[in-house]
């Protein structure tokens, strides 16, 4: 039987994940999944893309507080439930081709980011009144929102995908890799390798989540998010077998979803996961 092997939440884009043991899932995904994000002087996203770095910046979720922390600097805690609406608070910011209302987390904070990044950013909060949708031409022209995730809410692999991709690396002389340089919010067992490609519905108890596209990969998963160091594998390895005529001849690893119903419903490593399939 398939059942979640792991659930993880990235509370600001493109930052360490949080590993968790269950998780409420609403209509944009796991809660408090980049709900944040670091963004430029323009208001435009910075991503482990052009700053690798940004992997050593853990985040945690404690009570109603965002704790962020970073080798060698000063912790940082903010609240979460806190809406400003001052004009000089509220700021617009771009992810891909989107533009949404963000609340600025601030100078202190901005410091803090651009001194440990080397160069200009700031923390931009996603803003309680704001609405980003997901692409409308892939969910049928069904309304269907999240925060500051890249396609949409949720994006789902596998424990044997990722060992197939490791014997193909240990088969090449390349070190294995783990789950996290794919940045998963949900991780399957018990179902084949690269099986999630073909998944048309996912249950898991009350919640139903429905497939939207493959996960064409940059290069992130180059970055080893321990270390922040970029090399050129594994993506040199997947581009041998891996490229996906469904995502125009990307590479691809993994499954992005959205909510289809059960908004609201909590989910925990280890339970039954039920599938449909495409034809």
């Amino acid at each position: 039987m398939a059942h979640i092997a792991a659930l993880v939440t990235y509370p600001i884009k493109s930052c360490r994940g949080i590993e968790l043991a269950r998780a409420r899932v609403g209509e944009a995904g796991i809660e408090h999944d980049r709900v944040w994000m670091v963004v430029d002087d323009h208001g435009e996203f910075l991503s482990q893309r052009e700053v690798p770095r940004m992997a050593l910046i853990r985040t945690d979720v404690r009570l109603n507080e965002l704790r962020i922390r970073a080798p060698g600097m000063l912790g940082i805690d903010l609240p979460i439930d806190v809406e400003e609406d001052e004009p000089d608070v509220v700021r617009k910011v771009a992810v891909w081709n989107d533009v949404v209302d963000a609340v600025d987390e601030g100078d202190y904070v901005a410091a803090w980011l651009s001194g440990f990044l080397g160069r200009p950013a700031r923390l931009a909060k996603f803003h309680p009144r704001a609405r980003r949708l997901v692409n409308r031409r892939r969910t049928g022209g069904a309304e269907i929102a999240h925060h500051f995730a890249d396609s949409a809410p949720l994006l789902v692999t596998s424990d044997a995908s990722l060992d197939d991709l490791n014997l193909r690396l240990e088969g090449g002389g390349a070190q294995a890799v783990p789950m996290d340089r794919f940045r998963p919010n949900l991780v399957l067992a018990g179902i084949d390798a690269y099986a999630e490609d073909r998944i048309d519905t996912l249950a898991i108890g009350g919640l139903v989540l429905r497939a939207l596209k493959p996960c064409t990969r940059c290069e992130i998963p180059c970055t080893d998010q321990a270390t922040g160091e970029v090399a050129s594998e594994p993506m040199a390895t997947l581009g041998t077998y891996r490229t996906n005529p469904r995502a125009d001849g990307g590479v691809t690893f993994g499954t992005y979803f959205v909510v289809a119903s059960g908004h609201g419903q909590t989910i925990e490593v280890g339970q039954d996961a039920v599938m449909t399939w495409r034809a």
